[in-house]
């Protein structure tokens, strides 16, 4: 991997196993680490496992962050939003049983944290010892982008997207 980001032009940083497991060294550790150990003012903290995030979207991104940063937020996430029913061990959170339920489309809409775009200043991530801070602003991405790759139904469910989406082969060489 390391080979074919070098041959694309990207600089290359080969983490010390220790921070590669997540076992080894917390989370927090490794961030911290990554961010000591690359150069730079700002960092685009780019998971693999969030392969449908296009150049587009990182364009988008890195104008919002800029406007984020002037407007007093300290990071940029990227957010996918959706509307649920949810549940933990005590019942609903988000809806009432009965007669006071709703259609999920007027449900409030909840977000969850895609993890396929986070920028902040590498300073401040060697401090948080995490990829963003406590203020960041919320980036919002398409049902595409915000699919993370975590097993065989996700890499699946990513095929599927691709193979529908008529974007794609307008913008990469190698779909046939």
């Amino acid at each position: 991997m390391l080979e074919m980001a070098a041959n694309a032009g990207a600089a290359t940083h080969r983490r010390a196993l220790e921070y590669c497991d997540e076992k080894t060294r917390s989370f927090g550790e490794v961030v911290r680490h990554i961010a000591e150990s690359v150069e730079g003012e700002h960092v685009l903290w780019a998971t693999c496992t969030s392969p449908l995030v296009f150049p587009t979207a990182y364009a988008r991104a890195f104008s919002a962050y800029e406007q984020a940063l002037a407007e007093g937020y300290d990071s940029l996430m990227s957010v996918y939003t959706f509307r649920r029913y949810l549940w933990n061990a005590e019942g609903p959170l988000n809806y009432e049983l009965g007669l006071k339920h709703v259609p999920s489309q007027q449900l409030p809409p909840l977000q969850f944290v895609t993890d396929g775009i986070l920028i902040a200043p590498r300073q401040r991530m060697i401090e948080w010892s995490y990829f963003h801070g406590p203020n960041p602003h919320r980036f919002e991405v398409t049902k595409r982008e915000a699919v993370d790759i975590d097993d065989t139904h996700d890499l699946l469910e990513a095929r599927a997207l691709l193979d529908t989406d008529p974007s794609v082969m307008e913008r990469d060489p190698y779909f046939t």
